[in-house]
């Protein structure tokens, strides 16, 4: 009975009613202490780095509070070298202070690519060619030779290079093509209606050759561009008109369309 009288007695009430008091206050404080030790409601917005110079930022990431990792690179002739391309994370993500902020920046330096076999194509299929691998024959050499409209050389920076070689992507080629002007001239005939598999035959008639099937508007399967007709060529058709012997005609196809 002397155990049970002190639990309901006064003193020990008071003294568990303040131990209560201490404890809320103590557990009070540590939430509040590790609140401000993880930045517990205190985060930051990500700005949009893209576009940056990656060597302009370090301000903003230090008055942010952030830091920064460049994890990769790629080639963007349409950007400045070293702009920042992408970001992670993405722009206007709500980060917690000292957050690592990972870029990939456009290349300080244009990737290789193999120069394809110019030599003894056509101008018309070199520069197709030099196109796709973003290649510029953006100069024009004509030299006498008696393979007419052929290259026989192509220029990087004065130098002859040869297939194979490593060029710049963006890189300005100067093409030698040959110019025979004792080739005589022969009519330029009308290609247009006929099948791919009656070109050949009307161009080997008039002594020129086959030159690119620059498109097939419509077609969407083999037997499309098989049964595809003529609707341009180049040189283009004219009455009367007269091109070089053995000159290469490239031609544009249409897919016929079934009523």
């Amino acid at each position: 009975m002397g155990l049970f009288r002190f639990i309901f007695s006064k003193t020990f009430l008071i003294n568990v009613g303040i131990a209560i008091v201490v404890l809320a206050i103590g557990i009070l404080y540590t939430q509040n202490r590790l609140g401000n030790f993880t930045l517990h409601n205190e985060e930051i917005g990500v700005p949009d780095f893209r576009g940056y110079q990656i060597e302009n930022i370090d301000e903003i990431l230090e008055r942010k509070k952030l830091r920064m990792t460049i994890i990769d690179s790629m080639y963007d002739a349409g950007l400045d070298a070293g702009a920042i391309i992408y970001q992670d994370p993405a722009p206007g993500s709500m980060v917690k202070e000292n957050r690592r902020i990972y870029f990939t920046i456009n290349s300080f330096s244009a990737p290789n690519v193999k120069l394809p076999p110019l030599v003894d194509q056509s101008k018309r299929q070199a520069m197709a060619t030099l196109e796709i691998l973003e290649l510029h024959a953006d100069t024009i050499t004509y030299k006498v030779s008696p393979y007419d409209g052929l290259v026989l050389d192509v220029l990087y920076k004065g130098q002859s290079v040869a297939e194979g070689a490593d060029i710049p992507i963006g890189a300005h080629l100067r093409l030698i093509i040959g110019e025979n002007n004792e080739l005589p001239r022969v009519m330029m005939p009308n290609l247009s209606g006929l099948r791919i598999d009656q070109v050949d035959s009307a161009l080997n008639a008039y002594s020129l050759k086959m030159g690119m099937i620059i498109d097939c508007v419509g077609c969407e399967t083999a037997a499309d561009s098989a049964n595809a007709t003529v609707f341009k060529s180049y040189p283009q058709y004219k009455l009367n008109k007269r091109v070089k012997m053995w000159s290469t005609v490239d031609i544009w196809l249409e897919a016929i369309k079934n009523e």
